[in-house]
């Protein structure tokens, strides 16, 4: 992958966020201090135990959908690999090639749906030089769409894709001009693709884009390398509709290789980029960058376990600025096996005066605490893209912070009872509110799908959790009732079984096929394909649980008392609390 692009290479890709090996914190293991990383890897799938197996990029929808890329390679040649995450685990599906007698290989991919995907790379038809190659997954089968070469020399390459809908993909790879290798982009509009001007540093100089994100068809990121001298370092440009222009990002050294591999914006003002970075030009370690409002910072990682301690890191997708998933290979390994790391975005927890407590990668945006409020903070949200949240309280009015939009609200309006809680919709443009009645109060795109609100409940409702989708939801009273609106489907409730202790929360697997509520002493409930890591039943506790969330693997969850202790199971990682700290008020709920 030194030469052309990716043409002599195994490839790899990186995912941020989302799979992985399951780590278990017991309560005592909960108040140790936080992990010295927040990757954990995760396990793949491979072509049998002898083959060297690569994925080259991943693509991930909200729901818990993802696909990975990239070859295999089982003693022959290349031929190309696809593996699909349902929420639990990778598995390889079938994947065409133009011939099993030349190398293939896919390098990018985007599904804007679970039923649309596009996968980009390149193929040899016959010996010499590489075609560009391009699939289109329907939800059933991939199959080959025709894609165009550029340049008198052939080594045509796209290494990166990024769609957004099923008539607009944008496709960046490279090609040799006759000395060496320029940067590539290529248009899909539905029906073919067509090649699109694109800029290079020099036409004397090595310039390869590897990967692109578009948040808008006038807003795309793309990273790569360059090879000004006699190493390679970082390549970064920013489309604005018009013009490709260049973007300032940091060298892990001045004299190592580093080589960006992929891109993923979760937000217009967020991008996660990985890679590799060499200091001698043979071992590899994983590199991992972020964009932050302008400015690109390097992000550390722990090596991957392998045995030779090196790692590529070469495909990353985000559903949200940490919602993130990458996968990799090890490329000095005999045979070259995947990897994939994930991250948590951490969490924060918020008290009945408004007070907010951020932990972990989670960022302060503001609070209501000190600030005078007609009726006490009930309910917490976070944003889809964890920019921002909003706070609720017990009238219905709401509080919004960062990205967080207001909506409307019930503040000032008559209720029949209380708020109790919120949960926002998949795209952060909206929320619900319900009040201890069970009635629903829908704001923004969120739809009123019914709700208990005038209906005999033995027990007042608690706790709310939205579908994946949004187009449903769940909610739970104190004796475990469930009730499901909308596509929210019902997998079971502990109402009508004793409980010790009232049920207090609700927290939803990531593909809406399961949940666990949290009843005060720490019990808790799994019902669907909600897993039970674990629980705080039957531990003594300085202070009652109050709130619920899982990882956004649904590997675990955490729980927070009262008091700001959080207590974390399953693959959740403790990042430090309240607890034990003086509280002006006590903590609410989590998120």
């Amino acid at each position: 992958m030194r030469q052309f692009g990716r043409l002599a290479a195994a490839v790899a890709v990186a995912v941020l966020g989302l799979t992985g090996v399951v780590v278990t914190a017991t309560p005592a293991a909960a108040a140790s201090a936080p992990s010295a990383y927040p990757w954990e890897v995760h396990t793949t799938a491979d072509v049998g135990t002898t083959a060297d197996n690569s994925l080259g990029a991943v693509s991930c929808v909200p729901g818990g959908y993802c696909t990975a890329v990239g070859h295999t390679n089982a003693g022959k040649v290349d031929q190309t690999l696809a593996e699909l995450w349902n929420g639990t685990g990778w598995t390889i599906v079938p994947s065409p090639d133009t011939n099993t007698v030349q190398p293939q290989s896919l390098y990018g991919v985007s599904c804007t749906s679970v039923t649309f995907c596009v996968a980009v790379g390149s193929s040899q038809s016959v010996a010499g030089p590489t075609d560009t190659l391009a699939e289109l997954w329907n939800g059933t089968v991939w199959s080959i769409v025709p894609s165009p070469d550029k340049g008198t020399g052939g080594f045509s390459e796209l290494n990166g894709v990024s769609c957004l809908s099923t008539t607009w993909c944008t496709a960046v790879g490279d090609y040799f001009n006759g000395t060496v290798s320029q940067t590539l982009a290529e248009a899909w509009n539905g029906t073919t693709w067509s090649v699109v001007s694109s800029s290079s540093p020099s036409t004397t100089v090595t310039s390869v884009f590897t990967s692109v994100s578009c948040l808008s068809p006038a807003g795309c990121t793309a990273v790569g390398y360059s090879a000004a001298n006699s190493g390679y370092q970082n390549l970064a440009q920013e489309w604005n509709g018009t013009s490709w222009a260049p973007l300032s990002i940091p060298e892990t050294g001045p004299d190592d290789d580093d080589l960006l591999e992929a891109v993923s914006c979760g937000s217009p003002t967020s991008c996660t980029a990985v890679g590799s970075s060499s200091p001698d030009g043979s071992a590899y370690a994983n590199l991992v960058e972020q964009w932050d409002n302008g400015i690109w910072s390097i992000i550390s990682t722990p090596p991957p376990s392998s045995a030779t301690n090196d790692g590529e890191l070469l495909g990353v997708s985000c559903t949200g600025v940490w919602a993130c998933t990458t996968v990799g290979d090890t490329p000095d390994d005999t045979p070259i096996q995947t990897e994939s790391l994930a991250v948590e975005p951490g969490y924060w927890e918020a008290a009945s005066d408004g007070g907010i407590f951020s932990f972990g990668s989670s960022v302060f945006y503001g609070s209501m605490g000190g600030s005078p409020l007609a009726a006490p903070i009930v309910g917490f949200a976070p944003t889809p893209d964890r920019r921002g949240y909003w706070e609720v309280a017990s009238d219905g009015g709401i509080f919004a912070f960062g990205d967080a939009t207001f909506y409307g609200s019930m503040g000032g309006k008559s209720l029949n009872e209380p708020i109790v809680a919120i949960t926002s919709t998949p795209d952060g443009r909206g929320y619900w509110e319900v009040a201890s009645d069970g009635g629903i109060f829908a704001f923004g795109d969120a739809t009123f799908y019914d709700s208990m609100g005038g209906k005999p409940l033995n027990e007042p409702i608690v706790a709310i959790t939205s579908t994946p989708d949004g187009r449903g939801y769940w909610e739970v009273a104190s004796d475990g009732g469930i009730f499901a609106f909308g596509d929210a489907q019902f997998y079971g409730s502990m109402g009508g079984t004793p409980l010790n202790e009232p049920i207090v929360g609700i927290t939803t697997s990531v593909d809406g096929r399961g949940y666990w509520m949290v009843a005060s002493d720490g019990g808790i409930f799994a019902f669907g394909d909600a897993t039970f890591y674990g629980s705080m039943g039957g531990t003594p506790l300085n202070k009652p649980i109050v709130g619920i969330t899982g990882t956004i693997d649904s590997g675990g969850y955490w729980m927070v008392a009262s008091d700001g202790g959080i207590f974390a199971f399953g693959d959740a990682q403790f990042y430090g609390s309240m607890g034990g700290s003086p509280l002006a008020r006590p903590i609410v709920q989590m998120g």
